[in-house]
């Protein structure tokens, strides 16, 4: 209970309580590919906090023992987003055609 309400489970804790044997943390990709979108730094968490927190889930999940296994954040220049459109088709494996469906207006709109 939290200050008299009920209070669901974190993610970590649900995750604790069911003993993994092996666990997958990958983290901070939304941040980065937002941050890089954006043009904005700022909108990456402080390094400070996000490396107590990955510490802290990876500490939390092995004394819970389970093998864990930490990703790295890809480089999100290396996504779609960020190329022309072959280079697009290239990285989502598809025909230029499908990925030129739309106009450059409906393209920025669908991008948002």
């Amino acid at each position: 209970m939290n200050g008299g309400e009920l209070s669901s489970p974190t993610q970590l804790e649900s995750a604790v309580q069911l003993r993994p044997t092996l666990s997958v943390v990958a983290l901070g990709y939304e941040n980065a590919l937002e941050a890089a979108v954006h043009g904005d730094i700022g909108r990456l968490p402080p390094t400070g906090a996000f490396r107590e927190h990955f510490g802290r889930i990876a500490r939390d999940l092995r004394t819970a023992g389970s093998e864990v296994v930490l990703c790295t954040v890809p480089d999100p220049l290396d996504t779609a987003h960020f190329a022309d459109l072959p280079a697009a088709a290239r990285i989502a494996k598809v025909e230029e055609a499908v990925l030129g469906i739309f106009s450059k207006s409906q393209q920025a709109r669908f991008l948002r």
